[in-house]
């Protein structure tokens, strides 16, 4: 193991935590929404009464997980800054997108209030794991 990857532990364990974590939940999603409808025929279900989900968002968490618990091993630091990007952006996006807690992103993926601070709280750890070192320290530039 290389001097960079020996130093990637906090983001290895995020991508691998959360990574399963998207997956189960992309998963699980499709027992709630399995529906791929947009726009006006965009249908969506509540998972445990919170978070809203249809077949895209479900197809989301699945290709996330599926690619946090894939760059694991190879650039879990990579993974978490890009992973902490995407889920910030949408995260923002969302809050942006949403009226009186509901909405959806680009008509495809149903978002709440809840969701979007799952997703900045998700973002913002990524990003966070992935700018720390082994030590806890921020990591040496590369």
């Amino acid at each position: 193991m290389d001097d960079q990857a020996g130093d990637a532990t906090a983001a290895r364990l995020f991508v691998l935590l959360v990574g399963g974590a998207l997956l189960i939940g992309g998963i699980a999603g499709f027992l709630y929404e399995a529906d791929f409808g947009t726009g006006d025929g965009l249908v969506s279900d509540d998972i445990i009464g919170v978070f809203p989900t249809n077949g895209w968002d479900n197809l989301f968490h699945l290709i996330a997980g599926l690619a946090c618990l894939a760059a694991a091993s190879r650039a879990p630091r990579e993974m978490a800054l890009a992973i902490g990007a995407l889920f910030t952006v949408a995260a923002l996006w969302g809050l942006l997108a949403t009226d009186r807690g509901v909405g959806s992103l680009a008509e495809t993926i149903p978002v709440s209030t809840e969701d979007n601070l799952l997703h900045l709280a998700v973002g913002l750890t990524a990003i966070a794991a992935g700018l720390l070192g082994r030590s806890g320290r921020p990591a040496a530039p590369a």
